[in-house]
């Protein structure tokens, strides 16, 4: 899930799961968010005693969440979250008992076998 995790997708699920909170609250998370973004921006990593700054993309809008990096694995769940949640409203787990998440691994248990093609259409 990492790779995929974009600061954008992660503005969109904040955007989605806080429609309901105040204005205040909104723009204390949009700071938090930029804080975030910034951490995103200027990872360090380290490997064998050397110090190398995390690249995740080309662009900074491209740049994707590093494994370890702050809060990644939340960020991860959140987005993933987000993700199903449009899923579900489109309708694409019709037939599932269970579709969920937990840290950042995905399940969806169906009440009947489901073909290679539907998982992957």
């Amino acid at each position: 899930m990492y790779p995929s995790v974009k600061i954008s997708k992660i503005k969109r699920a904040i955007e989605y799961f806080t429609t309901s909170l105040s204005a205040h609250d909104k723009e204390t998370i949009s700071i938090c968010v930029d804080l975030i973004e910034f951490g995103m921006l200027n990872t360090l990593i380290t490997f064998q005693g050397n110090y190398m700054e995390y690249n995740g993309g080309e662009d900074d809008k491209e740049k994707v969440l590093a494994i370890g990096g702050y809060k990644s694995a939340f960020l991860s769940d959140l987005v993933a979250s987000y993700l199903f949640e449009i899923a579900n409203q489109n309708r694409l787990f019709d037939g599932a008992k269970v579709t969920g998440i937990y840290q950042d691994d995905g399940i969806n248990v169906t009440k009947e076998p489901w073909s290679v093609e539907r998982i992957t259409t």
